[in-house]
């Protein structure tokens, strides 16, 4: 039966929201379980623990969405705490599933549930609110990432506000170039039949004004691993 796309993202963007705040330090068995494949050994799951982990975090939360792609449990090649080998299986995921949409227009923006790459590649996120302009002028969106630090070392955090704005035709969030995004509606996500979705949608073309620009120092991005 096919997906009502609202849904879905709400879906997302719910299931995001619910990993935010664990971390080595918290939650550390379930931090670990989400960012391992099945199929790491337990050295290569602790090491995980340890890593600037955006990306395992996006791909955990694909697992956790019922995503079938073979990039998702495949085992995790270490090579160092700022390895892009998760950013590059996201990619791939992405392209397979005709889901990476690279930023070029000003008028197509991610939206809620999208998982969004900034800084060519080195750091993504997911949208947990679809980009919304305030009475203010500017508009925002909520993000929830991995690759975060707190006092007990690597976690994944909840950031409110985000600024979107667009100068010389290049799409920013909070200084930050966005480079691509995967569309989570592509991805054959099936949402629960006892799952009710609750969030609000803004539109999804919306003319940004480009004297907004957040502050690059306050972006939450940490590195791709």
């Amino acid at each position: 039966m096919p997906q009502d796309s609202k849904s879905v993202r709400a879906y997302v963007a719910d299931v995001a929201e619910s990993v935010a705040g664990l971390g080595y330090g918290h939650g550390r068995d379930l931090y670990l379980d989400l960012l391992a494949s099945p199929n790491d050994s337990p050295m290569t799951k602790e090491s995980e623990g340890h890593l600037w982990s955006c990306a395992l975090t996006v791909r955990g939360i694909m697992r956790k969405l019922g995503v079938e792609h073979r990039e998702i449990d495949r085992p995790y090649t270490f090579t160092g705490p700022h390895s892009c080998d998760a950013m590059t299986r996201l990619e791939t995921i992405g392209v397979d599933f005709k889901a990476l949409i690279e930023a070029g227009s000003p008028m197509l923006l991610p939206s809620c549930g999208d998982f969004v790459m900034v800084k060519q590649g080195f750091h993504v996120l997911t949208f947990t609110t679809s980009p919304t302009r305030g009475d203010d002028g500017v508009t925002r969106v909520d993000t929830v990432e991995g690759g975060q630090k707190d006092a007990g070392g690597m976690c994944i955090q909840s950031f409110a506000g985000k600024i979107l704005h667009v100068e010389r035709g290049q799409l920013f969030l909070s200084g930050s170039p966005i480079w691509k995004w995967i569309d989570c509606t592509r991805l054959g996500i099936v949402v629960p039949g006892d799952t009710t979705p609750d969030r609000v949608f803004g539109g999804s073309v919306i003319d940004l004004p480009s004297e907004h620009l957040g502050d690059p120092s306050d972006d939450g991005e940490s590195g791709a691993a």
